[in-house]
């Protein structure tokens, strides 16, 4: 002990306190959650960018006499889209690759 070697009682790499199995599955189950939350981003930012432009011109169209039901639909549409880049950039984080 002496001599600078230090007893790990079982600790994984890294002195993290998990048996080296459960590190292997929670950085699978992590890189998982990564894939889930890129793909979910790719979905609210399509979902976004249909609802923001073309919804937007429909409910004004459809909708002349209440301009308000348009304003709030672009609002939504845009709001989905930046939430799908929010999600887009914590899956990529997790990935390691920020852009």
């Amino acid at each position: 002990m002496s001599n600078g070697q230090q007893v790990q009682g079982g600790l994984g790499p890294q002195g993290t306190g998990q048996p080296p199995n459960l590190q292997a599955s929670s950085g699978s189950q992590q890189a998982e959650t990564a894939k889930r939350l890129v793909r979910l981003s790719r979905i609210l930012a399509l979902l976004g960018a249909v609802v923001w432009i073309p919804g937007g011109c429909t409910a004004f169209i459809l909708l002349r006499d209440v301009p308000a039901v348009a304003v709030a639909v672009a609002i939504l549409g845009f709001l989905t889209l930046v939430a799908g880049a929010v999600v887009g950039q914590v899956g990529r984080g997790m990935q390691g690759r920020v852009v």
